[in-house]
């Protein structure tokens, strides 16, 4: 019985050509589509839950409130002494400070000096071993914190410098260190909010920054300065320990406060699942800009939709077939098919049709992976498909489909009544018709919900792009200054700085502390002579040294530029935000103490400016010149070099052969300051440009349907065409008629369809501080684009059945 079904099956499927490679095209793209959809999301859920119990591992996090209420990442070096005093379900924890970017150096017994930039380095307690179960491929745990200058690095980095040699006892240098290699570890995964690939010892850090006389911040338990780890025993109540985080942030502040009622007022500490940071967090401090969990879900309902869409053009095409099939089934049910084996038989026909199409979608995912990869951002091979998990979900994603396409036609086409059908008369009450119209119309809901909103989030990307930041962001380039370059720059930092402006490329050119996008410090900066509690704000630093605001080209609407190319003593300049939250009504010439450094004054104040991604408000700041001793080496961390319009290139060779020149061995990496800045917005970047993608998808494959259904309504018609023909109609009142009917059920889709949209829209925008207007053009435009898609599709037919010859029409059937 089941080869008869199966037979029976592609008998149809031989006889219904078009619309049979219609539903196999339309349920291969959508199961391809639905699959690497379905891949990104588990990669994506994926993140940090390699490691061991990661379930009992949390971060330690902060909440500030007032004025600058903020949520930090980093916490402060002391509660990692504090948390297994209050909770003994703690069973350890580990602070990682991130390492600033460092030159490394090997020395080979023969050849020659092999150095690299490394960026993605940490202090670490040695309890890193237990928290993140950090294995070691070489060397043991012991080691690692045995020599306050020892290094644990990766598998990779281990063959970089060593090749196939090992890496235990090598001694890699920077520029005033030499480190043991200690232990080699495998590659740090991709899926980690916290990527690393080395570690130096904890106290090394404890040792540089007592040394620096900064005693005073380390042991402040308000020091959003490292991140803060807790591995929870496996008998821990977890809840518990999270409802008690309150009563630990009475306990670990109270020293800092007069009154410990007010602690909770102004700050509070809480624990976030490590699996949750990628997905869940986007607090100041971040190790790397994480994901959003709103795409997530937006790409669980896209597939949703497209399934049912290719659902729905099987449904529709099934059941504007089911008329052609009457008398078969009427005959079959006069020779004693029961009506369950004739819906066995319609629902064989709907899984070949989608086993044909999953086939067909294996090939269309291994093409369409690079293209995809390209789009978001990801690393996956036909290899990541072809896993056991992946391929049960592609079983059940081809089976759930089948099956969903086939349960309607099957119990639809199996009503009829045996006599009348044998007898060729339809049943005039059927309701395919309200079926095929509401499916019909669902399908041109999702697709013109995509139009809209693709159009919304593109216009909200170019705002991005287009917005005036306050500063020019273009041909700004970034010099990162480590190692033997780093060096220089630090002793000859003005003579270096000349060298480089009198080359005719380069505009301008100044060191920074910070790039505009980058987390900048957050810190006090106390006006002398006056009550101390008005400069009780919290503001962020930037420390940089003359042309900084030249090379920025920021506006300077109050007092002057530095002049000074050194100076000794602090010199300020505020922004507009930060003279109105200290309430100076005349700021030129006040006093002020800053956190770090020496008192100084403040000589200028400048016009707001973006230096943080759009998605935050623009915050007081401080521009902080000073050039002494202490603070040299913090304004010297970047070189920003504005070049002249031009070709780039040739501008960088240029810059590049310079350096050259001056530092031979120097390692230099640069950055375009408008493409970090682009960074920021990756998550938004990849979401647009899979909007992009689904939505020219999705408007196919509902296209597809739309050309099966009005393909057989044609046929339908042929008859009653040609004798409205003969009657005397015009070839454009036939195309009005045939084509009138199916646009009506488009504009029904407009008026369903841009209400949602609108909706998703402005709710997506609300999680940014500036954002576009949705004109009434966009609408316009979405509208448009949906009706002459759609309008393409029907009058296709409509003109092939109105050119026909009415004498070979009359003759049809």
């Amino acid at each position: 019985m089941f080869r008869n079904f199966i037979v029976t099956a592609i008998r149809v499927a031989f006889n219904q050509k078009l619309t049979t490679i219609l539903n196999i095209l339309g349920m291969a793209l959508g199961i391809a589509v639905s699959m690497i959809l379905l891949m990104h999301i588990r990669y994506e859920l994926s993140y940090d839950k390699h490691i061991p119990a990661s379930e009992r591992v949390f971060r330690v996090s902060s909440q500030n409130y007032g004025d600058n209420g903020r949520e930090w990442a980093q916490t402060s070096s002391q509660l990692i002494y504090e948390l297994p005093k209050f909770f003994p379900e703690v069973e350890s924890a580990v602070r990682l400070r991130q390492a600033s970017s460092m030159t490394f150096f090997y020395k080979p017994k023969n050849g020659d000096v092999i150095q690299f930039e490394e960026d993605n380095g940490f202090h670490a307690d040695s309890s890193i071993f237990e928290v993140f179960g950090l294995q070691l491929i070489e060397g043991t745990p012991d080691d690692f914190y045995s020599d306050i200058n020892s290094l644990l690095i990766s598998e990779s980095l281990a063959k970089k410098y060593f090749g196939n040699e090992s890496a235990i006892g090598k001694q890699i240098e920077t520029i005033g260190n030499l480190y043991t290699v200690k232990g080699v570890f495998p590659d740090c995964k991709q899926s980690t909010h916290l990527y690393y690939e080395y570690f130096m010892p904890f106290k090394k850090f404890k040792k540089d920054i007592l040394s620096w006389g900064y005693v005073d911040l380390y042991y402040a338990r308000g020091w959003a300065g490292m991140f803060n780890y807790v591995k929870l025993k496996e008998s821990a109540d977890i809840e518990s320990v999270l409802e008690r985080m309150d009563d630990f942030t009475v306990f670990y502040r109270t020293q800092d406060y007069e009154n410990p009622s007010d602690i909770l007022q102004s700050t509070e500490l809480s624990l976030i699942p490590i699996t949750d940071i990628h997905l869940h967090s986007d607090m100041d401090g971040e190790a790397t800009v994480n994901g959003n969990i709103t795409y997530i879900y937006i790409f669980i309902i896209s597939i949703v939709f497209i399934l049912i869409v290719v659902a729905s053009n099987y449904v529709n095409i099934a059941t504007s077939l089911a008329l052609k099939r009457t008398k078969e089934i009427g005959v079959k049910k006069i020779n004693g098919s029961s009506r369950f084996q004739l819906k066995i038989q319609i629902l064989s026909e709907a899984l070949l049709t989608a086993i044909l199409g999953g086939l067909l979608a294996i090939l269309f995912i291994d093409i369409a992976l690079p293209y995809y990869n390209g789009l978001a951002g990801q690393q996956f091979e036909f290899t990541s498909f072809i896993k056991t998990i992946n391929l049960l979900y592609f079983i059940l994603m081809v089976l759930s489909i089948g099956l969903l396409s086939g349960i309607y036609p099957a119990f639809f086409i199996t009503r009829f009544n045996p006599i009348m059908a044998v007898k060729g008369i339809n049943d005039p009450s059927n309701k395919s018709h309200r079926i095929r119209k509401a499916l019909l119309v669902f399908q041109f809901v999702i697709s013109i919900f995509m139009i809209f909103s693709t159009i919304g989030i593109y216009k909200q990307m170019r705002y991005f792009q287009n917005k005036n930041l306050g500063f020019n962001k273009e041909n700004l380039v970034r010099l990162n200054v480590t190692g033997s370059l780093g060096q220089h720059i630090y002793d000859n930092s003005i003579s270096f700085k000349e060298e480089i402006k009198r080359l005719p490329v380069v505009k301008n050119m100044c060191y920074s502390n910070n790039l505009p996008g980058q987390g900048l410090s957050v810190e006090q900066l106390i006006i002398l002579n006056r009550d101390i509690e008005l400069s009780n704000h919290a503001m962020r630093v930037n420390r940089v040294c003359k042309d900084y605001i030249k090379t920025m080209e920021l506006n300077v609407i109050e007092g002057e530029d530095v002049t000074d190319e050194f100076p000794q003593q602090s010199l300020f300049v505020l922004s507009e935000q930060a003279v109105n939250i200290l309430q100076l009504e005349n700021p030129i010439g006040w006093e002020a103490d800053p956190m770090f450094g020496s008192n100084g004054r403040i000589v200028g104040v400048i016009e707001d400016f973006h230096y943080e991604s759009l998605h935050n408000n623009v915050e007081p700041l401080v521009l902080h010149y000073c050039m002494d001793d202490e603070m040299r080496g913090w304004a010297l961390s970047n070189v920003i070099i504005r070049i002249n319009p031009g070709n780039v290139k040739e501008s960088l060779d240029q810059i590049i052969k310079t350096i050259k020149g001056i530092v031979p061995d120097a390692i230099i990496n640069y950055t375009f300051v408008d493409d970090y800045l682009d960074s920021y917005y990756t998550s938004e970047t990849r979401m647009s440009n899979l909007f992009k993608a689904f939505t020219i998808f999705t408007i196919f494959i509902a296209c597809l349907g739309l050309f099966g259904i009005t393909a057989y309504n044609a046929e339908l018609k042929t008859k009653e065409i040609g004798v409205r023909k003969v009657l005397g109609a015009s070839n454009i009142s036939i195309i009005k008629a045939q084509s009138f009917k199916f646009m009506t059920f488009i504009f029904i889709s407009i008026i369903i369809a841009l209400p949602l949209a609108y909706w998703f829209i402005t709710n997506w925008m609300q999680s940014f501080a500036y954002k576009t207007n949705i004109s009434v053009f966009s609408w316009l435009l979405a509208v448009l684009v949906s009706i002459i898609i759609a309008f393409i599709t029907v009058v296709y037919h409509a003109i092939r059945l109105a050119h026909k010859n009415p004498v070979n029409v009359l003759k049809y059937e």
